[in-house]
Protein backbone atom coordinates (compact mmCIF):
# COMPACT_ATOMS: atom_id res chain seq x y z
CA UNK A 1 0.00 0.00 0.00
CA UNK A 2 1.29 3.45 -0.88
CA UNK A 3 -0.27 6.74 0.14
CA UNK A 4 -0.71 9.37 -2.51
CA UNK A 5 -1.77 12.98 -2.09
CA UNK A 6 -4.11 14.41 -4.69
CA UNK A 7 -2.75 17.58 -6.34
CA UNK A 8 -5.99 19.47 -5.61
CA UNK A 9 -7.71 18.16 -2.52
CA UNK A 10 -4.93 16.36 -0.64
CA UNK A 11 -6.99 13.20 -0.26
CA UNK A 12 -5.04 10.10 0.76
CA UNK A 13 -5.80 7.19 -1.53
CA UNK A 14 -4.77 3.56 -1.76
CA UNK A 15 -3.44 2.18 -5.03
CA UNK A 16 -5.42 -1.01 -5.58
CA UNK A 17 -4.23 -2.04 -9.02
CA UNK A 18 -1.74 -0.81 -11.53
CA UNK A 19 -2.42 -1.69 -15.17
CA UNK A 20 0.79 -0.85 -17.03
CA UNK A 21 -0.47 -1.98 -20.43
CA UNK A 22 -3.32 0.54 -20.41
CA UNK A 23 -1.38 3.11 -18.35
CA UNK A 24 -4.14 3.25 -15.73
CA UNK A 25 -4.06 3.22 -11.97
CA UNK A 26 -7.06 2.19 -9.91
CA UNK A 27 -7.33 3.97 -6.58
CA UNK A 28 -9.60 3.98 -3.59
CA UNK A 29 -10.02 6.76 -1.04
CA UNK A 30 -8.81 5.81 2.39
CA UNK A 31 -11.06 6.92 5.23
CA UNK A 32 -9.60 5.12 8.23
CA UNK A 33 -5.97 6.16 8.47
CA UNK A 34 -4.04 6.13 11.66
CA UNK A 35 -1.16 8.61 11.60
CA UNK A 36 1.46 8.83 14.23
CA UNK A 37 2.67 12.30 15.15
CA UNK A 38 5.63 12.25 12.71
CA UNK A 39 3.39 11.14 9.82
CA UNK A 40 0.95 13.91 10.65
CA UNK A 41 3.71 16.55 10.67
CA UNK A 42 5.24 15.22 7.45
CA UNK A 43 1.86 15.19 5.71
CA UNK A 44 1.11 18.82 6.50
CA UNK A 45 4.70 19.89 5.84
CA UNK A 46 4.36 18.41 2.34
CA UNK A 47 1.12 20.31 1.84
CA UNK A 48 2.79 23.59 2.86
CA UNK A 49 5.79 22.87 0.62
CA UNK A 50 3.45 22.18 -2.28
CA UNK A 51 1.61 25.46 -1.70
CA UNK A 52 4.93 27.33 -1.51
CA UNK A 53 6.13 25.77 -4.80
CA UNK A 54 2.89 26.80 -6.50
CA UNK A 55 3.17 30.32 -5.10
CA UNK A 56 6.77 30.66 -6.37
CA UNK A 57 5.78 29.28 -9.77
CA UNK A 58 3.16 32.02 -10.15
CA UNK A 59 5.59 34.82 -9.27
CA UNK A 60 6.76 36.96 -12.14
CA UNK A 61 10.43 36.55 -12.96
CA UNK A 62 12.58 39.15 -11.31
CA UNK A 63 14.40 41.61 -13.54
CA UNK A 64 18.00 40.87 -14.29
CA UNK A 65 20.56 42.37 -11.92
CA UNK A 66 20.59 46.12 -12.69
CA UNK A 67 23.99 46.58 -11.03
CA UNK A 68 25.58 44.07 -13.42
CA UNK A 69 23.89 45.75 -16.37
CA UNK A 70 25.24 49.15 -15.27
CA UNK A 71 28.74 47.71 -14.86
CA UNK A 72 28.51 46.17 -18.33
CA UNK A 73 27.55 49.52 -19.87
CA UNK A 74 30.57 51.12 -18.16
CA UNK A 75 32.78 48.40 -19.62
CA UNK A 76 31.47 49.13 -23.11
CA UNK A 77 32.26 52.83 -22.61
CA UNK A 78 35.74 51.96 -21.33
CA UNK A 79 36.26 49.77 -24.40
CA UNK A 80 35.87 52.85 -26.63
CA UNK A 81 38.50 54.94 -24.82
CA UNK A 82 41.64 55.69 -26.80
CA UNK A 83 43.85 56.48 -23.82
CA UNK A 84 43.95 52.86 -22.59
CA UNK A 85 46.23 50.19 -23.99
CA UNK A 86 44.86 46.92 -25.29
CA UNK A 87 46.50 45.15 -22.31
CA UNK A 88 44.64 47.42 -19.89
CA UNK A 89 41.39 46.68 -21.70
CA UNK A 90 42.06 42.93 -21.59
CA UNK A 91 42.68 43.13 -17.84
CA UNK A 92 39.51 45.17 -17.29
CA UNK A 93 37.37 42.75 -19.31
CA UNK A 94 38.88 39.75 -17.50
CA UNK A 95 38.10 41.35 -14.13
CA UNK A 96 34.55 42.01 -15.29
CA UNK A 97 34.20 38.41 -16.49
CA UNK A 98 34.92 37.21 -12.94
CA UNK A 99 31.88 39.14 -11.68
CA UNK A 100 29.51 37.35 -14.04
CA UNK A 101 30.95 33.86 -13.79
CA UNK A 102 28.02 32.46 -11.82
CA UNK A 103 24.96 31.53 -13.84
CA UNK A 104 21.67 33.11 -12.92
CA UNK A 105 19.04 30.41 -13.44
CA UNK A 106 16.25 32.94 -13.98
CA UNK A 107 17.74 34.57 -17.08
CA UNK A 108 20.01 34.07 -20.07
CA UNK A 109 21.32 37.63 -19.96
CA UNK A 110 24.41 36.53 -18.02
CA UNK A 111 25.21 33.99 -20.77
CA UNK A 112 25.01 36.72 -23.41
CA UNK A 113 27.12 39.07 -21.32
CA UNK A 114 29.73 36.35 -20.73
CA UNK A 115 29.87 35.65 -24.48
CA UNK A 116 30.25 39.36 -25.32
CA UNK A 117 32.95 39.77 -22.68
CA UNK A 118 34.98 36.84 -24.02
CA UNK A 119 34.62 38.25 -27.53
CA UNK A 120 36.04 41.60 -26.43
CA UNK A 121 38.94 39.86 -24.65
CA UNK A 122 39.72 37.87 -27.81
CA UNK A 123 39.56 41.01 -29.93
CA UNK A 124 41.94 42.97 -27.69
CA UNK A 125 44.32 40.01 -27.47
CA UNK A 126 44.47 40.01 -31.27
CA UNK A 127 45.02 43.78 -31.36
CA UNK A 128 47.71 43.47 -28.69
CA UNK A 129 49.52 40.87 -30.80
CA UNK A 130 50.33 43.18 -33.72
CA UNK A 131 52.28 46.43 -33.42
CA UNK A 132 52.74 49.09 -36.09
CA UNK A 133 55.87 51.23 -35.84
CA UNK A 134 56.15 54.80 -37.09
CA UNK A 135 58.24 53.49 -40.00
CA UNK A 136 55.27 51.40 -41.17
CA UNK A 137 56.66 48.07 -40.00
CA UNK A 138 54.14 45.60 -38.55
CA UNK A 139 55.46 43.17 -35.95
CA UNK A 140 53.70 40.03 -34.73
CA UNK A 141 54.65 39.75 -31.06
CA UNK A 142 53.62 36.09 -30.97
CA UNK A 143 55.80 34.84 -33.87
CA UNK A 144 58.35 37.65 -34.07
CA UNK A 145 57.67 38.13 -37.80
CA UNK A 146 57.93 41.64 -39.23
CA UNK A 147 56.70 43.03 -42.52
CA UNK A 148 56.14 46.33 -44.19
CA UNK A 149 52.93 47.25 -45.92
CA UNK A 150 53.27 47.83 -49.63
CA UNK A 151 51.36 50.00 -52.03
CA UNK A 152 47.60 49.52 -52.03
CA UNK A 153 47.37 47.75 -55.39
CA UNK A 154 47.08 44.22 -56.67
CA UNK A 155 50.38 42.52 -57.31
CA UNK A 156 51.27 39.20 -58.90
CA UNK A 157 53.48 36.55 -57.40
CA UNK A 158 56.19 37.31 -59.93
Amino acid sequence: MRLWISHKNFIPVCVKANNLTQKKIQTEEITNISFNENDYKAFFREIEEYKERRRRAKEKPKPWHPEKEAAYLKMLQMDQLNNLTSKQKIDAWEDFLKTISEKDPSTRRDDQMRFDTRSRITYWQFVNRFHLSEAGIVKDSKTGLEWISGPDKDTSWE
